[in-house]
This record gives structure tokens, C-alpha cells and sequence, in this order.
């Protein structure tokens, strides 16, 4: 999940939040609030 600053509109994405499932339910839940470099490296797509 890809998450924008609400206060920057034109901006691009802020962080993400990486979430896990097993069939319809969320096992995980790996928040990057706090470690906004990995953006850096990641590649976005939407589907």
C-alpha cells in the first residue's frame, strides 16, 4: 500500500506499507513510516 503526504497534493508517494495475507485475512503488517529510503530502490506499478 502506498501512502501520500496529505499536506503535499503535487508530491509523489511518502512511504509504503507492506501487508501479508493468507486467503482473505492480514497476517502481517510491515510499516515503513520510519524507514522512507527503501522507496529509493523499490519500483511502483500500478495493477
Amino acid at each position: 500500500m502506498v501512502v501520500f503526504d496529505r499536506h503535499d497534493p503535487a508530491g509523489g508517494p511518502a512511504y509504503f506499507v507492506a501487508l501479508d495475507f493468507a486467503g482473505d485475512a492480514v497476517t502481517g503488517i510491515r510499516d515503513f513510516l520510519f524507514a522512507r529510503y527503501v522507496l529509493d530502490g523499490a519500483e511502483l506499478r500500478t495493477v
